[in-house]
């Protein structure tokens, strides 16, 4: 890297959850690229991912953004970091302003045009503007989008038949996953990890990464799913890997209370992990049974570990599982049959081990940096010479 490198400002809406999937993706472009572009980071809040783009060498910069303010509060805040943006585009000067979320796009639009350079707006959700905004801001907001990225074929197609009388340029570039860190493991290591993680070696282990929040539907399927797996599958144990806070979330209070009242010696709640690899590893099958997604990030890590999934037919969720056979998909909100396949999978070990085999081909034809990094490379390479015109 060199004083003539591009200079990207990455905006991003950082919140107080350490299982953020959206951040975390964000974070493998940056550390798979850091050496080929001078970047800044604007987020609204110190954690886990700051630190990180600080030790890759990012300047970053915070300007609180709180979404659930009042609206006065709100409007202010997002000046603020408008206002701020604007000063880091004058000073920085970069070349593009990569947008994470609708949140960091609403105040990077603010930004004056006589210095405003390309923007380049990710989507993660299969709805382009979550959460959602005024349909008046929508043109406005697309009007100001030089690029938009996406995560897979569907919500590539989903985003364009939404918005087919705007002329959109969509780009479709899959995540990164770490394929080193995230892979499968030899039977004897798999039996230490689940020793070491307190899985009894005959427990069909069935797992759920994510933050507690309703859209991942944990609630519902501890009423509806669970008692179904419980009855069908008697070493059956359920794990939950993410952000649980029962003592001040009311939603993750009655997840506790649900798994209490009769599930509480099969369901454990682990909490928030940094060695999330190894549960994976550990877990004979991955399950998401969220309302909507982009393309889920527990997902596509499951998938690198060799970890088969179970999901509800959520965006990029076929592609990646019916297609490939990493994995099945069923109706959304359908538990019944839910339970049905992962039931029939803790009795069926040879297809298991067949959609071990095809998650693991599935991660290194797509999730691989040395694959998506050159997409990366192309399109900032296209935005930047976009912003000079």
């Amino acid at each position: 890297m060199n004083e003539n490198s591009l200079r990207i400002l990455f905006a991003a809406w950082s919140g107080k959850l350490r299982s953020d999937g959206g951040l975390e993706s964000a974070t493998q472009i940056f550390e798979n690229l850091r050496n080929s572009y001078r970047w800044h980071f604007s987020t609204t809040l110190e954690t886990q991912f700051s630190e990180r783009w600080r030790d890759g060498g990012a300047s970053v910069s915070i300007d609180p953004f709180n979404p659930r303010a009042n609206p006065l509060r709100k409007a202010t805040q997002r000046h603020f970091w408008a206002r701020n943006m604007q000063s880091l585009c004058q000073n920085f000067r970069p070349d593009i302003i990569h947008c994470n979320d609708v949140f960091a796009l609403r105040a990077a639009v603010r930004i004056n045009s006589k210095f405003r350079p390309a923007i380049v707006f990710t989507v993660r959700n299969t709805n382009m503007f979550d959460p959602p905004i005024n349909p008046i801001w929508e043109d406005q907001l697309i009007e100001k989008i030089d690029y938009v990225t996406v995560l897979s074929s569907e919500m590539k197609a989903t985003v364009e038949k939404t918005f087919v009388s705007q002329s959109l340029q969509v780009e479709e570039i899959s995540s990164i996953v770490d394929l080193n860190r995230f892979c499968p493991v030899d039977e004897q290591r798999r039996r230490q990890i689940r020793k070491t993680l307190g899985i009894a070696e005959n427990s069909f282990a069935v797992g759920f990464v994510g933050s507690f929040q309703p859209r991942k539907n944990q609630l519902a399927f501890l009423k509806d799913c669970a008692p179904r797996l419980m009855s069908e599958v008697p070493e059956m144990h359920i794990h939950f890997v993410g952000d649980f806070n029962p003592d001040t979330q009311p939603y993750d209070k009655q997840c506790e209370m649900e798994a209490d009242a009769g599930l509480s010696e099969r369901v454990t709640f682990h909490g928030p992990q940094s060695n999330v690899e190894e549960y994976y590893r550990a877990f004979d099958v991955v399950i998401v049974a969220s309302e909507a997604e982009g393309m889920a990030r527990c997902m596509i890590e499951s998938l690198a570990c060799g970890t088969p999934v179970v999901s509800f037919d959520v965006c990029s969720a076929r592609e990646n599982l019916d297609v490939t056979g990493a994995g099945r998909v069923v109706e959304q909100g359908d538990f019944a049959t839910m339970a049905n396949s992962i039931a029939a999978l803790a009795h069926d070990h040879d297809t298991l081990r067949e959609m071990s085999q095809a998650a693991r081909r599935r991660a290194e034809s797509k999730f691989d940096q040395a694959k998506v990094k050159p997409q990366w490379e192309r399109l900032f390479a296209e935005a930047a010479s976009a912003g000079e015109t």
